[in-house]
């Protein structure tokens, strides 16, 4: 079995405040025709009051599916050219200077002349940092690696950016809150 919570205050006539455990919510109207403006929405209801009959409809759905819609992202080319520029130079650099250790350590007798010669050959066939050499020396020569001809550019569901005011975004929102207002205000 499980509890739940509800509280329902009056501030005025018509409008009421709601407490529950999914959070609060504001009720505009009379028995048998309000609106409630809650963190999912805006519902309008309608029914006839001491039967149980009733409609609740959602008239503004609040509820993002996916929030990374909301704005779409495109990053830099070109800083994603110095990104992969910056890594290969540092897997480069890495694995250069482990080669220059190893070197030093077979001087110093702790690796034998095959050890050596297998550890060499194990780092330039590894496969990424040929990658990463070629990359570089085709930077150098100024001609463009086969596979930076395409820069992948990472898009949400065709979403743009909105900068948009928020009575623009809620336009109903505000058309709805402007007529109830109007409509309590000529019921005194």
């Amino acid at each position: 079995m499980s509890w739940g919570f509800r509280k329902r205050i009056k501030i005025i006539p018509g409008v009421h405040i709601n407490l529950s455990g999914k959070g609060i919510s504001t009720t505009i109207g009379i028995p048998g025709a309000s609106i409630n403006v809650n963190q999912d929405g805006i519902h309008h209801n309608l029914g006839i009051p001491g039967t149980g009959l009733y409609s609740k409809d959602k008239i503004i759905n609040y509820k993002v599916k996916n929030r990374k819609e909301e704005y779409q992202y495109i990053p830099d080319p070109a800083a994603l050219i110095e990104d992969r520029i910056a890594y290969a130079k540092y897997y480069i650099g890495a694995i250069e200077n482990e080669a220059t250790g190893i070197r030093k350590m077979h001087a110093d007798g702790f690796f034998t002349d095959e050890e050596l010669e297998y550890k060499m050959i194990e780092f330039s066939n590894d496969a990424e940092y040929l990658e990463m050499k070629s990359f570089l020396e085709s930077l150098e020569f100024n001609e463009p690696a086969a596979e930076d001809a395409t820069i992948p550019i990472l898009l949400y569901d065709s979403v743009a950016i909105t900068s948009d005011p928020w009575y623009v975004r809620n336009f109903w929102l505000v058309i709805i809150m402007a007529v109830l207002l109007i409509m309590f205000c000529h019921s005194f």
